[in-house]
Protein backbone atom coordinates (compact mmCIF):
# COMPACT_ATOMS: atom_id res chain seq x y z
CA UNK A 1 0.00 0.00 0.00
CA UNK A 2 2.69 2.49 0.99
CA UNK A 3 4.55 1.84 -2.26
CA UNK A 4 1.64 3.55 -4.05
CA UNK A 5 2.61 6.89 -2.48
CA UNK A 6 4.53 9.09 -4.94
CA UNK A 7 8.06 10.41 -4.47
CA UNK A 8 6.73 13.92 -5.15
CA UNK A 9 6.76 16.87 -2.75
CA UNK A 10 3.59 17.35 -0.77
CA UNK A 11 1.65 17.72 2.43
CA UNK A 12 0.29 14.85 4.51
CA UNK A 13 -1.77 14.06 7.57
CA UNK A 14 -0.99 10.90 9.53
CA UNK A 15 -3.99 9.40 11.32
CA UNK A 16 -2.88 7.91 14.63
CA UNK A 17 -4.62 5.68 17.13
CA UNK A 18 -3.25 5.83 20.66
CA UNK A 19 -4.46 2.57 22.19
CA UNK A 20 -3.43 3.27 25.79
CA UNK A 21 -2.28 6.40 27.62
CA UNK A 22 1.42 7.05 27.51
CA UNK A 23 3.88 9.42 29.13
CA UNK A 24 7.02 9.99 27.11
CA UNK A 25 9.92 12.38 26.89
CA UNK A 26 9.73 14.27 23.59
CA UNK A 27 12.94 16.16 22.91
CA UNK A 28 12.68 19.87 23.69
CA UNK A 29 9.06 19.51 24.86
CA UNK A 30 10.07 17.40 27.86
CA UNK A 31 7.63 14.86 29.31
CA UNK A 32 4.18 14.77 27.75
CA UNK A 33 1.13 12.63 28.39
CA UNK A 34 -0.95 11.38 25.50
CA UNK A 35 -4.40 10.03 26.31
CA UNK A 36 -6.16 7.23 24.48
CA UNK A 37 -7.85 8.27 21.24
CA UNK A 38 -7.48 9.41 17.64
CA UNK A 39 -4.96 12.05 16.64
CA UNK A 40 -3.61 13.53 13.45
CA UNK A 41 -0.16 14.82 12.69
CA UNK A 42 0.37 17.41 9.93
CA UNK A 43 3.57 17.27 7.96
CA UNK A 44 5.20 18.18 4.69
CA UNK A 45 7.72 16.43 2.48
CA UNK A 46 9.85 18.45 0.14
CA UNK A 47 13.16 16.60 0.44
CA UNK A 48 14.65 13.63 -1.43
CA UNK A 49 12.12 10.84 -1.86
CA UNK A 50 9.21 13.21 -1.17
CA UNK A 51 6.02 11.88 0.35
CA UNK A 52 7.00 8.21 -0.03
CA UNK A 53 10.24 8.58 1.93
CA UNK A 54 8.71 10.69 4.69
CA UNK A 55 5.63 8.51 5.23
CA UNK A 56 7.73 5.33 5.10
CA UNK A 57 9.93 6.80 7.82
CA UNK A 58 6.93 7.50 10.03
CA UNK A 59 5.65 3.98 9.46
CA UNK A 60 8.92 2.41 10.67
CA UNK A 61 9.16 1.50 14.37
CA UNK A 62 12.99 1.38 14.22
CA UNK A 63 14.56 4.75 13.50
CA UNK A 64 16.69 7.48 15.01
CA UNK A 65 14.46 9.84 16.98
CA UNK A 66 14.72 13.10 15.06
CA UNK A 67 11.30 14.80 15.02
CA UNK A 68 8.70 15.10 17.77
CA UNK A 69 6.40 12.67 15.95
CA UNK A 70 9.11 9.99 16.03
CA UNK A 71 8.68 9.67 19.80
CA UNK A 72 5.05 8.68 19.24
CA UNK A 73 5.38 6.47 16.19
CA UNK A 74 7.98 4.20 17.80
CA UNK A 75 5.66 3.43 20.72
CA UNK A 76 3.91 0.06 20.75
CA UNK A 77 0.81 1.91 22.03
CA UNK A 78 0.54 4.03 18.89
CA UNK A 79 -0.61 2.80 15.47
CA UNK A 80 -0.68 4.72 12.22
CA UNK A 81 -4.08 3.77 10.82
CA UNK A 82 -3.85 5.85 7.67
CA UNK A 83 -2.62 8.88 5.83
CA UNK A 84 -4.16 11.54 3.64
CA UNK A 85 -1.74 13.32 1.33
CA UNK A 86 -1.66 15.74 -1.59
CA UNK A 87 1.06 16.70 -4.02
CA UNK A 88 2.15 20.33 -3.69
CA UNK A 89 5.24 22.49 -3.35
CA UNK A 90 3.27 25.08 -1.38
CA UNK A 91 3.79 25.44 2.37
CA UNK A 92 0.20 24.82 3.50
CA UNK A 93 0.60 23.26 6.95
CA UNK A 94 -0.59 26.41 8.74
CA UNK A 95 -3.61 26.76 6.42
CA UNK A 96 -4.48 23.08 6.80
CA UNK A 97 -4.20 23.44 10.58
CA UNK A 98 -6.78 26.26 10.51
CA UNK A 99 -9.12 24.23 8.28
CA UNK A 100 -8.95 21.22 10.61
CA UNK A 101 -9.61 23.42 13.67
CA UNK A 102 -12.75 24.77 11.92
CA UNK A 103 -13.84 21.15 11.39
CA UNK A 104 -13.63 20.21 15.06
CA UNK A 105 -10.04 19.08 15.63
CA UNK A 106 -8.31 20.47 18.71
CA UNK A 107 -4.60 21.20 19.21
CA UNK A 108 -3.19 18.71 21.68
CA UNK A 109 0.31 19.84 22.67
CA UNK A 110 1.31 23.32 21.61
CA UNK A 111 4.68 23.37 19.89
CA UNK A 112 4.52 19.67 18.92
CA UNK A 113 6.10 19.27 15.51
CA UNK A 114 5.95 22.99 14.90
CA UNK A 115 8.91 24.51 16.70
CA UNK A 116 9.97 26.24 13.47
CA UNK A 117 6.84 28.41 13.51
CA UNK A 118 7.43 29.98 16.95
CA UNK A 119 3.69 30.57 17.28
CA UNK A 120 1.85 30.25 20.57
CA UNK A 121 -1.19 28.01 20.48
CA UNK A 122 -0.06 26.10 17.39
CA UNK A 123 0.65 22.40 17.00
CA UNK A 124 1.03 19.79 14.30
CA UNK A 125 -0.56 17.24 16.65
CA UNK A 126 -4.36 17.51 16.81
CA UNK A 127 -6.91 15.40 18.64
CA UNK A 128 -10.10 14.16 17.01
CA UNK A 129 -13.01 13.28 19.30
CA UNK A 130 -15.81 12.93 16.76
CA UNK A 131 -17.49 9.86 15.36
CA UNK A 132 -17.49 11.04 11.74
CA UNK A 133 -15.15 9.60 9.09
CA UNK A 134 -11.83 11.21 9.99
CA UNK A 135 -10.39 10.50 6.53
CA UNK A 136 -13.29 12.27 4.81
CA UNK A 137 -12.95 15.33 7.07
CA UNK A 138 -9.21 15.61 6.37
CA UNK A 139 -9.86 15.20 2.63
CA UNK A 140 -12.48 17.95 2.74
CA UNK A 141 -10.04 20.27 4.54
CA UNK A 142 -7.41 19.66 1.85
CA UNK A 143 -9.96 20.16 -0.93
CA UNK A 144 -10.91 23.51 0.64
CA UNK A 145 -7.28 24.54 0.08
CA UNK A 146 -7.42 23.62 -3.60
CA UNK A 147 -5.56 20.33 -3.15
CA UNK A 148 -6.41 16.89 -4.56
CA UNK A 149 -6.18 14.57 -1.55
CA UNK A 150 -5.51 10.85 -1.68
CA UNK A 151 -6.61 8.68 1.26
CA UNK A 152 -4.85 5.51 2.35
CA UNK A 153 -6.02 3.41 5.27
CA UNK A 154 -3.07 1.52 6.69
CA UNK A 155 -2.53 -0.86 9.53
CA UNK A 156 0.68 -0.72 11.51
Amino acid sequence: MISLIPRAAGIYVLVLLVEAPLKIHVGSLGYITITRGKYVYLGSARGPGGLLARINRHYSKRKKLRWHIDYLTVSERVRIIGVVYAITWKNLENSLYRELIKMGFTPYIYGFGSSEYKLKEYSHLLRFSGEADIFKIISNAMTNLGLKPVRLRLMM
